[in-house]
């Protein structure tokens, strides 16, 4: 079983269920405990048979743990192949090419594409605009959108790929285990539907288990849950108490041990990972007001230029009594129309976005000198950079 992806604009695959083409060679189905596991549900815990019957129906040992040699359905493999591996979704990378096109949807960005765009073919199409090189300033409003999007671009990419290193080690810890009979250290992600999984003081649980012997055991879920008072575990052989311990969760006080019943993208964990990934990212406060002042500008001078215009052509159509076509070029409706659009271009504040993406990225700068990592440029104007 493969762990699904999510796409960085949090589309993609969010279906947690096992692929239909595997065939489950156990007794209870990973559809079976994910429905106990997730509700929990103490009726269905009784009708699977407890922790025994759970463990006897998965090929495991409450005492002895999984057999690291053995084969068929007892191995550790199956149990992953069926189970699937304890790896949570993670966020496909985004291209550079794909961080360049995100940078380009930004409103001010875009009203500096039109009014670039708009300058440029005027400056070149009409002669007497051309003469005068009316193009360059066409051509400097596409060189600043140009830098803009790619120091943005630039630095997103970069800070993505040192966090992906940096989340990569962090995320390997060793947990332990009982295999063949003995405490085994893994790596968490080794951990399988079936082992019997040592909590100690301190510990970060790494997957969704059923307490089997609770030693004062007291898990704080602040993280998972909201719930700001650590909560004490029990062994639920004896009755419904609270012996549910989910992953993403810490151990405050005690000890115990677990049956791993959930892990990866099945656990309640993963599942919050799917959610937060479909969530997708909020504007910050800046760029929220920088779409105020694009919008803003835009009305006021897409509204200016139209009345110039208005007002223009209503003088030149008074002065010659009507509306001469062979003079539309002669100080008439064209050179009208360009007003128009040097009021568009001049009003677009085009150094706008350069200024802040200069003064963001000196931000992160001075933030790596403090040993403070940043992903997103615009993350810097939130966290005080």
């Amino acid at each position: 079983m493969k762990p699904n992806k999510i796409s960085p604009d949090g589309e993609g695959e969010v279906n947690a269920e096992p692929p239909p083409d595997i065939i489950c060679p156990y007794e209870v189905t990973p559809d079976d405990l994910n429905d106990m596991n997730e509700k929990k549900d103490f009726e269905k815990f009784l009708a699977l048979g407890g922790l025994e019957g759970i463990a006897q129906k998965l090929h495991t040992s409450l005492h002895e743990g999984l057999s690291t040699t053995a084969t068929g359905d007892a191995s550790i493999a199956t149990h992953t192949e069926v189970f699937g591996p304890n790896r949570f979704p993670e966020a496909l990378p985004k291209s550079f090419f794909s961080l360049v096109w995100d940078n380009l949807q930004d409103p001010v960005n875009l009203i500096l594409c039109f009014a670039a765009t708009v300058s440029t073919i005027l400056g070149v199409a009409i002669p007497e605009e051309r003469k005068k090189a009316d193009w360059i300033e066409g051509v400097a409003i596409w060189v600043a959108l140009l830098l803009v999007i790619s120091v943005s671009a630039g630095n997103d990419y970069q800070k993505d790929k040192q966090f992906r290193k940096l989340n990569a080690e962090k995320d390997n810890i060793f947990v332990k285990v009982i295999r063949d009979g003995q405490a085994t250290l893994v790596l968490n992600h080794e951990v399988v539907v079936g082992d019997i999984y040592i909590l100690d003081t301190g510990d970060k649980v790494v997957a969704d288990g059923i307490v089997l012997d609770s030693q004062g055991l007291v898990i704080d879920e602040a993280a998972l849950t909201g719930e700001s008072d650590p909560i004490k575990k029990f062994c639920i052989v004896e009755g419904p108490e609270d012996g549910w311990v989910r992953s993403g969760t810490q151990v405050s006080e005690g000890s115990g041990k677990l049956l791993i019943i959930a892990v990866g993208e099945l656990s309640e964990w993963g599942k919050t990972m799917l959610l937060v990934g479909e969530a997708g990212d909020d504007e910050t406060p800046l760029q929220e007001k920088l779409t105020v002042v694009a919008s803003t500008v835009g009305k006021v001078g897409f509204g200016v230029a139209i009345c110039c215009f208005i007002a223009l052509l209503i003088k030149w159509c008074v002065i010659n009594h009507g509306f001469p076509v062979k003079q539309i070029n002669d100080n008439g409706p064209v050179q009208f129309f360009l007003f128009a659009v040097t009021i568009i271009v001049v009003a677009v504040p085009e150094g706008l976005p350069l200024a802040v993406t200069i003064s963001l990225a000196y931000s992160m700068k001075k933030m790596m000198k403090d040993n403070n990592f940043v992903r997103v440029l615009s993350a810097c104007e939130t966290m005080g950079g």
